[in-house]
């Protein structure tokens, strides 16, 4: 086997982000990082199986590994609970519960009844408590929510701006159950999750 058939058969081993060989006599570096989920077998002893597959025994390779540190998962903010209720009035309050670092957030909001006005209120309940999360230091607002139907599917779609940064976001969810409101909260997690996540990763 030469050297580029040899370096493209370690570079096909699960975790092997490099690989850098020079021979004979050989030797044989390999950058790994372990993937998701841990490795089933340590990577030195595939590695050492496929050199002696390619007729290259332990005796006569030298290998060195090196391990790259494993990026911490990104944490995302997560519903964790909505509720709502109407008071004999017809008015519609909403409380959000949201996680992030393992505190709860809660937020809370009020309109007057109807189907639409309700996931309204769900939502801003919602961007209430990612408030809470974010200490004011963004300024989200809702443009618009509405449950749509689309292949045969209800789903809830948000518009979502930040007036500092004039930047606008959407996001979509599926209804379960009929369950319109919480489809609402999870749209607007959609929509916002990944500027969040940066955000708050770098500041907290």
């Amino acid at each position: 086997m030469n050297e580029e058939a040899l370096r493209a058969r370690l570079a096909g081993l699960p975790g092997v982000k490099r690989v850098l060989v020079s021979g004979p006599p050989w030797e044989v570096v390999l950058l790994y990082q372990a993937p998701e989920g841990g490795a089933d077998k340590p990577i030195e002893t595939l590695a050492r199986a496929l050199l002696v597959e390619a007729g290259l025994p332990a005796p006569s390779v030298q290998l060195e590994v090196g391990y790259l540190h494993t990026p911490a998962p990104r944490r995302r903010v997560r519903f964790v609970d909505a509720a709502l209720s109407r008071d004999v009035r017809g008015r519609v309050s909403a409380r959000v519960q949201l996680e992030w670092h393992t505190v709860v957030f809660e937020g809370r909001a009020e309109g007057e009844g109807g189907p639409e006005v309700s996931l309204r209120v769900a939502v801003q309940a919602t961007l209430a408590a990612l408030d809470r999360v974010l200490e004011g230091h963004l300024a989200l607002h809702l443009v618009g929510a509405k449950t749509v139907r689309s292949f045969d599917t209800d789903m809830v779609v948000v518009l979502v701006a930040d007036s500092r940064q004039g930047a606008h976001y959407t996001g979509v969810a599926l209804v379960h159950d009929g369950d319109s409101v919480r489809a609402g909260c999870r749209a607007v997690l959609n929509a916002t999750n990944r500027v969040l996540g940066n955000y708050l990763e770098v500041s907290g």
